[in-house]
């Protein structure tokens, strides 16, 4: 999606977006007991593991109602995804404030751990 489309757009995409990947690989998160590793893949890909974090750093950086309309919106496909996104994200809320009322050094160490813990090495 492109730059100049804001990351609330980008984010309430995202539910018709992973559909068909969400509702095809729910058999085999049945059998696993889990999400299957492409189906993860596929969500961060998309952006769904990074509703929360600032745009500076590659994320959507969303408002909490787009949040919850995303994770409610999943939750109708498939509530495991939904649990998934909820949680992959759950921890950023609490960076959150980091980004309004810290300086940028503050955000930059704050934020580029936080992004470089979500990415698998």
């Amino acid at each position: 999606m492109s730059g100049t489309i804001s990351g609330d757009t980008r984010a309430l995409a995202l539910p018709n977006l992973l559909r068909g990947a969400i509702e095809a690989a729910r058999d085999e998160a049945d059998e696993l007991g889990r999400l299957p590793g492409h189906l993860v893949t596929e969500l961060r890909d998309a952006g769904a593991f990074s509703l929360f974090t600032p745009t500076e750093y590659g994320g959507l950086e969303v408002s909490l109602t787009t949040a919850l309309t995303v994770y409610e919106r999943l939750g109708r496909i498939d509530t495991s995804a939904a649990w998934i996104v909820w949680n992959a994200n759950f921890g950023f809320t609490a960076a959150t404030p980091v980004r309004r009322r810290s300086g940028p050094v503050a955000r930059n160490r704050c934020w580029r751990t936080r992004v470089s813990r979500a990415r698998p090495s």
